[in-house]
């Protein structure tokens, strides 16, 4: 999960720092010939896109991603998993929506060059739409899988997976814009497609394909909070009552629940009244 994480970070990092390099340059190399009080205006505009992604669009795209996670069970599992199973998934697949939404996209980004000499509005219209885009699913995929993160480990590791994490990504936002600027200045020699100024952005899209290919053999549990608190120390202690004969009710009670945590509570409710019963007969 941790390197899913940076894998993340360093595509979203180099695209962060190559888009507003390729902006600046000028019409004939490839690019918009933006000033930069202009790729300033496109930043604030990507900055509302990315708080109102957080605030109010990201939770309502993962609870409507059930629906295709529903209908890919019927028609390719031929009804072998149940709807409750199938809709477990439905955060492993936002994050692969996200990056099959990211990869095209980016693909199509130095193509609005080419509206740059004949329409000044047609480009705005573009850039600011993309940004849009762009903010919109990042922001989804990176919830998704810091969500991943949180979801793997128990309440005591948490801490230690979160802080894993962050150093891993910290590393590859270094890696990421050293890589992707010194490739765009290159591509800018170059006149054949696709090693020309459409290159890094061929890049990084297939960066994110790749991004969704690392999700395939995520496991389902991911989807949810970690129930498992057999793994944690805290969790496996067993509690006892020491007020006289209820100290082995409690205890056998509290046993009962651990080996029998998929079961529903009111199935252990007879156990436990027979334990009782005993206790009061000795």
């Amino acid at each position: 999960m941790c390197c899913l994480y940076a894998f993340n970070g360093f595509v979203q990092t180099s695209v962060d720092a190559l888009f507003p390099v390729w902006a600046a340059a000028d019409v004939n190399e490839g690019g918009l010939g933006f000033t930069s009080s202009q790729i300033g205006l496109v930043s604030a505009v990507g900055g509302v896109s990315m708080i109102l992604t957080q605030l109010f669009i990201y939770k309502r795209i993962a609870k409507r991603i059930k629906c295709v996670v529903r209908v890919e069970s019927t028609l390719y599992t031929m009804g072998s998993e149940t709807p409750q199973q199938s809709h477990k998934r439905r955060l492993l697949w936002t994050n692969r929506l996200c990056c099959l939404v990211l990869a095209p996209l980016f693909v199509a980004v130095p193509f609005i060059s080419l509206l740059a000499p004949a329409c000044s509005g047609c480009v705005w219209a573009a850039v600011l739409s993309y940004v849009w885009v762009y903010q919109l699913f990042r922001q989804c995929g990176m919830a998704v899988v810091i969500t991943f993160i949180v979801n793997a480990v128990c309440d005591e590791d948490m801490a230690k997976a979160n802080g894993i994490g962050q150093s891993a990504v910290a590393l590859t936002r270094a890696v990421g814009p050293s890589l992707i600027t010194p490739m765009l200045a290159w591509s800018f020699h170059n006149t054949g497609m696709p090693f020309d100024y459409h290159f890094p952005f061929f890049f990084v899209a297939a960066m994110q394909l790749l991004g969704a290919l690392l999700t395939i053999h995520l496991p389902t549990t991911l989807n949810e909070p970690h129930k498992s608190k057999s793994g944690c120390s805290s969790c496996t202690t067993t509690t006892s009552n020491t007020s006289g004969d209820g100290a082995a009710t409690d205890e056998v009670a509290v046993q009962l629940g651990v080996m029998h945590t998929g079961r529903d509570e009111a199935a252990l409710l007879p156990a436990v009244d027979d334990v009782e019963a005993n206790g009061k007969q000795l």
